[in-house]
């Protein structure tokens, strides 16, 4: 197996799942440069050694990356090699090759109320508004974005909302994920109203490159990282931080935990409070019993 049809097979299983196609793109991204390094045309060749010298690479030449970013290389090669290769032994083998990386760096915080303003202030491009507001008053996820379409929003005759409840289909999951519901802000819907009248596409935001397709993951996060570089923001900032501070500040308003998982479109009410920032700040809210 050459390297083209290893990534042909890797795609064609991920495609089978439902993966993305930031998924996808970021899976081959990683895996080219594994093959440059390695210096490897034959797939099948590929043994401990390889491993170690991609993974020596990948931490002298940026000592400094984050763990989790290690990590995440970690897990595409061990899944390459599990799911493409087959190779029972490599994949047994490989935790004690390369172990994982503890992460000890704090949780990044969620933006601010203020420094989300300061990002929407600054954009000038409507649609882009639109889709970011959508994010942020949504908690949607980058994929669902981008699965998005006029069909799953509830319009009359004359291009009105009837219902701020839309229902879509989940980006996470085998099979395509489970359908949830979400609610749409006011702004919202008066900003897709003046859209839906000259809609060109079955997707609300449509790539640029074919209408007959969503916009793309990656596409979504480098249209908020330009705004928020723009906006003078000095935090690691990517798109996934709007689902955070969602999360965030619906806590800060007292909705109760089980509704923000609702709205976020977790099953598991733990992965909920994991996107929540402002817990010592909960903390130091409880009453001294003794008083």
């Amino acid at each position: 197996m050459n390297q083209q049809e290893a990534f042909n097979e890797l795609e064609r299983l991920q495609r089978l799942q439902k993966c993305s196609e930031g998924t996808i793109y970021n899976y081959k991204r990683i895996l080219l440069q594994f093959f440059e390094v390695i210096n490897k045309e034959n797939a099948e060749e590929i043994n401990e050694d390889d491993i170690i010298k991609f993974f020596n690479h990948i931490q002298n030449k940026t000592e400094n990356k984050k763990a989790n970013s290690i990590n995440t290389i970690r897990f595409i090669i061990k899944a390459f090699i599990k799911k493409v290769l087959r190779n029972q032994q490599l994949y047994t083998n490989f935790n004690f090759i390369v172990p994982s990386i503890p992460n000890n760096k704090e949780e990044e915080e969620a933006l601010t109320i203020e420094e989300i303003k300061q990002i929407f202030d600054i954009i000038n491009n409507e649609r882009n508004k639109t889709m970011l507001h959508l994010i942020y008053s949504s908690g949607l996820r980058r994929a669902e974005i981008s699965k998005l379409k006029w069909e799953h929003i509830n319009f009359s005759e004359e291009g009105k909302i009837i219902s701020p409840i839309f229902t879509i289909k989940e980006a996470k999951g085998r099979g395509g994920g489970k359908t949830r519901t979400g609610k749409l802000s006011k702004i919202v819907i008066e900003e897709l109203e003046k859209f839906y009248k000259n809609k060109n596409s079955e997707y609300i935001f449509p790539s640029c490159s074919n209408k007959k397709k969503g916009i793309t993951g990656v596409t979504i996060n480098n249209i908020f990282k330009n705004y928020s570089k723009k906006a003078g923001i000095k935090k690691n900032v990517h798109v996934h931080l709007l689902r955070v501070s969602y999360a965030t500040h619906l806590s800060n308003k007292e909705v109760d935990i089980s509704i923000i998982q609702q709205a976020m479109g977790h099953s598991n009410i733990n992965t909920t409070l994991g996107y929540i920032r402002n817990k010592k700040e909960k903390i130091k809210k409880i009453p001294d019993l003794l008083e």
